[in-house]
């Protein structure tokens, strides 16, 4: 059977799951074999994102990378000031490094030509789920009538001291 399948799907096809199950409720002797065939090719990144109006990535990593079908991947922002407004972490606590961090987001999709109402996706991470109604508060006045799906994770630290970090996908329009 195995060689009847790979005829049948050809040298191009991916892998494929398979089971062969015996069915012996319709018949004992019966055996039926499923396929499931998942041809979804990986995304390929067609450009990297980039904006002063946003912070600068801390590490090794894009502010931002758009891959073929106009899928935005914005890397995780926080409350970090852009250079040019003198970089470092906002005082103010967590509503204050929403406010710059959401910002940065807002900055680094519109270097890619999108808004936050193109935005499908956003996950956020706190260093305290105690900070969950504040962020959601500040989440809410910038992101108006858009309604991306979302998750919020507890986490025990973020990168240069910061309480909230978030991270979203955009569809370009």
């Amino acid at each position: 059977m195995n060689e009847a399948w790979a005829a049948w799907l050809g040298p191009t096809t991916p892998r494929c799951t398979r089971a062969t199950v015996g069915a012996p409720l319709v018949r004992p002797e019966l055996l039926v074999e499923v396929v499931v065939t998942a041809a979804i090719p990986p995304p390929v990144p067609v450009g990297r994102v980039a904006t002063d109006g946003a912070a600068a990535a801390v590490g090794p990593y894009s502010q931002g990378v758009v891959v073929e079908g106009g899928l935005v991947y914005v890397s995780g922002c926080v409350g970090l000031r852009s250079p040019a407004d003198g970089g470092g972490l906002v005082e103010g606590g967590v509503v204050a490094q929403t406010k710059q961090a959401l910002a940065n987001m807002s900055a680094v999709l519109a270097a890619a030509g999108c808004t936050v109402h193109d935005v499908v996706k956003t996950s956020i991470m706190v260093t305290d789920m105690g900070d969950f109604a504040a962020v959601n508060g500040v989440y809410s006045e910038v992101m108006g009538d858009a309604k991306p799906a979302r998750a919020c994770f507890g986490v025990a630290a973020l990168p240069v001291g910061a309480v909230v970090e978030i991270e979203c996908i955009a569809k370009q329009p």
